[in-house]
C-alpha cells in the first residue's frame, strides 16, 4: 500500500505539469489574500475613496431687499416657497431614459395643477400647428441654441429659414457633432413631446452645467411629498426653498414699484459683461434666477438683487448630494426706501377713481340713445344697458342672489328672463348639434355661432383635453371645410369620432362596440 502511493507521488513529482500547479496555486493565494486585504482590512478607507466622486459648486440665492414708502410702510417683501428643480443627472445615461423620467415628473406637475415655467421658443397655435412664439432676434437665438451654434453669425441659410416644425423635428430625431438632439420616442404626443423638449431644451441650454434649473416655482405641499415619494424614479429632481415676492396694496403702487419674473435669454445676454474690463455689467446670473421686469424692481436691480452664495459640494457617482464642504452665505439685497407716501397714493386713487365714476355717471343715459358715438366724440352717451351689460359681465353683480327667496321683484324678473334665455339657447345648441344638422357656422345666427366656437374651443387640450388636435390631419377635407364654417360642428365631430381624433376614454365606453352616431350622443351628454 504504502509502495502504491510512494509510486504516485513518484509520477506527480516528475510530471511537468507540476510547474504550472505550483504557478497557479501561488497566484490563487495572493488573489485571495490581495482581496481579504482590500476588503476586510482595507475596506472602509476604499469605500470612503470611491463614494467621493465628483467635488462641485452651486450657487445659493441671496434674498431680494424689501421696498418701503417715505413712512417705513413695507410695500414689497419677501414670502418662502418651495420650487421643483432639476439638474442633468448622471445616473441618466440615456436619451429614453431621460425622457421617460422627465414625463413622469411632468405628470406629477400637472396631477396638481403646476405649470412649468421654463420658456420654449416653440408652441402649439390653436389649430395644433406648431409655431415660433417668439420672433426677430429672440427666434435666431433660439435657432442658434438650438442648433448648437455660438453664436447667431454661425446660423446658416436654412436654419435661419428653418420653420417651427423643421427646429421641432431636428431636436426631436436630429443628430450633430454636439449632439444636443433628444431622441424623444414617437410614442409620446405632440403635445406630450413638446412638454419634455422643452425640459430637455432647459437643461440643455442651462450653464454652468451644474447650476439647477427650475422647473415650477411656488408648488404647493402635495406637490412637495409627491416628488419625495417618487424620488427613486425621478434622479435629479429636487426641492428649493425660494422666495416669492409679495406687494401690499399693490393696486395703488403697482404702477411705480413694478414687478419680478424669471429671467429670459435676452435679459440674460443683456446683463452679461460686454468686455472682461467691464465693471458695470452684472456678471452673475444664470438662466435660474428672478430679476426686476419693470418699474422700481427693475431699475434698481442691482441694490434689491444682493450677491449670491457659493456652496462647495461633495456627490457621489450618481451625483447624490453627500456633504457641504465649504459653503459662503449670500448677502440680501439691500432696502429700498421711496419718497413716495402710500397713503397719500392711496388717497390719490381713490379720488381719480371717483373723479372718473362721475365723469361716466354724467354720461350715463336712461336709454338705448348712444349719443353721437360712431359719428363723433362730441356727446358720446352710454346707454343704461351697456352699464347693466358691463357690471353683470365683469362679475361686479352676483346674479346668483337674483335666485333667492328674499330678492326683489325686480331681481326675480330678470332671473327668469335668464332662465327663458337658458332654456332657449339650450333648445337650438340641441337642434345645432343633433346628428344629422347640416348647418356650418356660416348658416347660423352670430350669437349661436360663438357657443358652438365655445363647445369647440372646450373639447380641446388646454381644457378638457377631449379633442386630440396632435392627430387631425389639418390637410383633411372636412377638417379645412369646418375651419372655413362650410361644415357643421356636428359633421364635424362625428368624422373626428371616425378619425380617432377624439379620447373615447373620457366618455367611459369601455368594450362596448357603438357605432359613430352612438358614441356622438355620448359625446353630446359629456358637452352638456
Amino acid at each position: 500500500m504504502f509502495d502504491i502511493i510512494l509510486d504516485k507521488l513518484k509520477q506527480i513529482i516528475s510530471s511537468r505539469l507540476l510547474p504550472v500547479v505550483i504557478i497557479f496555486v501561488a497566484l490563487f493565494g495572493i488573489l485571495v489574500s490581495r482581496i481579504f486585504t482590500l476588503q476586510i482590512v482595507e475596506g472602509e478607507s476604499h469605500t470612503e475613496e470611491l463614494t467621493i466622486k465628483d467635488i462641485r459648486t452651486r450657487e445659493i440665492k441671496s434674498t431680494r431687499g424689501n421696498i418701503y414708502d417715505r413712512n417705513g410702510i413695507l410695500l414689497a417683501y419677501n414670502k418662502l416657497t418651495y420650487a421643483v428643480v432639476i439638474e442633468d443627472s448622471t445616473k441618466l445615461s440615456t436619451n429614453e431614459e431621460k425622457n421617460t423620467m422627465l414625463h413622469e415628473l411632468i405628470q406629477i406637475l400637472e396631477k396638481y395643477d403646476n405649470k412649468i415655467e421654463n420658456e420654449f421658443g416653440i408652441s402649439i397655435d390653436e389649430n395644433g400647428k406648431l409655431v415660433f412664439n417668439v420672433e426677430g432676434n429672440a427666434e435666431l437665438r433660439f435657432k442658434k441654441d438650438a442648433y448648437g451654434l455660438q453664436s447667431i453669425d454661425k446660423l446658416t441659410k436654412d436654419q435661419r429659414a428653418a420653420t417651427a416644425e423643421e427646429v421641432f423635428n431636428y431636436l426631436r430625431h436630429g443628430i450633430n457633432k454636439y449632439n444636443p438632439v433628444f431622441n424623444i420616442d414617437d410614442k409620446y404626443s405632440l403635445e406630450d413631446a413638446l412638454k419634455i423638449m422643452t425640459l430637455r431644451y432647459a437643461i440643455y441650454t442651462n450653464y454652468p452645467r451644474y447650476n439647477q434649473v427650475i422647473i415650477a416655482s411656488g408648488v404647493s405641499d402635495e406637490t412637495v411629498a409627491a416628488i419625495y415619494e417618487n424620488s427613486a424614479i425621478l434622479p435629479g429632481i429636487g426641492i428649493q426653498q425660494q422666495t416669492y415676492r409679495e406687494y401690499n396694496d399693490s393696486i395703488y403702487t403697482a404702477h411705480i414699484l413694478g414687478y419680478t419674473g424669471l429671467i429670459n435669454a435676452a435679459e440674460l445676454e443683456a446683463l452679461q459683461p460686454k468686455t472682461s474690463t467691464d465693471e458695470d455689467a452684472i456678471s452673475n446670473y444664470t438662466s435660474s434666477d428672478v430679476i426686476g421686469k419693470t418699474g422700481i424692481e427693475q431699475v434698481y436691480e442691482t441694490y434689491l438683487a444682493g450677491k449670491k452664495g457659493i456652496e462647495t459640494i461633495s456627490v457621489n457617482s450618481y451625483g447624490k448630494f453627500l456633504e457641504v464642504i465649504e459653503r459662503t452665505d449670500p448677502v440680501a439685497g439691500s432696502d429700498i426706501y421711496l419718497s413716495i407716501d402710500s397713503k397719500l397714493q392711496e388717497a390719490y386713487y381713490h379720488i381719480i377713481e371717483r373723479h372718473l365714476a362721475g365723469i361716466l355717471l354724467s354720461k350715463i343715459n336712461n336709454s338705448t340713445d348712444a349719443g353721437t358715438r360712431g359719428e363723433s366724440a362730441k356727446d358720446i352717451k352710454i346707454p343704461i344697458y351697456d352699464v347693466y351689460f358691463a357690471l353683470i359681465n365683469n362679475n361686479v353683480i352676483n346674479v346668483e342672489e337674483f335666485a333667492d327667496e328674499d330678492a326683489s321683484a325686480l331681481e326675480q324678473s330678470a332671473y327668469q328672463k335668464f332662465l327663458d334665455k337658458e332654456n332657449e339657447v339650450f333648445d337650438k345648441l340641441d337642434d345645432l348639434l343633433s346628428v344629422n344638422n347640416t348647418k356650418s357656422g356660416d348658416q347660423v345666427t352670430e350669437e349661436m355661432q360663438e357657443y358652438l366656437t365655445y363647445i369647440y374651443t372646450l373639447l380641446k387640450p388646454d381644457k378638457k383635453n377631449l379633442l386630440i388636435t396632435s392627430k387631425i390631419d389639418t390637410s383633411d377635407d372636412k377638417y379645412i371645410a369646418y375651419q372655413n364654417n362650410n361644415l357643421s360642428l356636428s359633421k364635424f365631430l362625428q368624422h373626428a369620432i371616425a378619425k380617432n381624433w377624439i379620447d373615447l376614454t373620457k366618455l367611459k365606453i369601455g368594450d362596448e362596440y357603438l357605432s359613430t352616431e352612438e358614441i356622438y350622443e355620448k359625446l353630446l351628454v359629456y358637452i352638456k
